[in-house]
């Protein structure tokens, strides 16, 4: 059985350093750096030790082991991982809602994507509520307009986290402008 602890980095100090922040726009200097890469961690420094100076609006945010293994080998649930490093990187947004639950939304569009597909298009949409959380919905049924407000009913399907802002995922949304 692989030691887990070990493998993440944690086993000198007990914690890692997750980094909050655009790691898309410094993602080169990222992998010149001692910097490692996870799929849920994402870019972390491992064994505590981080550069005294990152570039840009990177921050280091400590994570302790406790917080995602059970023990040295056995990580904890993948929501719990999840929700913990959302909590940690969410840079002061929140997700919105219980995943499977469906909801009244008035929700104004802040900016649409269009993709031409295999099968039609695809319009992806970014958009906002009146307390600032951000939500995505990807449909071919509809396309909304940016700048607009619209009375929305939809299930939350899933929370990410993309470039530190907490986003909530919609699906099967019905609803009309305001």
């Amino acid at each position: 059985m692989m030691n887990l602890s070990k493998a993440l980095g944690f086993e000198k100090t007990g914690y890692v350093y997750l980094i909050k922040g655009n790691q898309t726009l410094y993602e080169e200097w990222l992998r010149e750096s001692p910097a490692r890469y996870h799929g849920l961690l994402k870019w972390y420094f491992a064994d505590g030790e981080i550069p005294p100076e990152l570039p840009g609006d990177l921050e280091g945010v400590r994570l302790n082991k406790e917080d995602i293994l059970v023990n040295d080998y056995e990580m904890r649930a993948r929501a719990s991982v999840e929700r913990k490093i959302n909590e940690l990187l969410g840079g002061g947004t929140e997700f919105f809602g219980e995943i499977g639950t469906r909801y009244d939304l008035t929700l104004t569009c802040q900016a649409v994507f269009t993709k031409e597909g295999v099968y039609g298009s695809q319009n992806f949409h970014i958009l906002k509520d009146k307390e600032g959380h951000i939500f995505t919905w990807n449909t071919s049924a509809r396309l909304l307009e940016n700048g607009k407000t619209y009375a929305l009913r939809g299930t939350v399907k899933a929370h990410e986290l993309y470039n530190g802002e907490c986003q909530t995922v919609l699906t099967r949304c019905m609803g009309k402008e305001v």
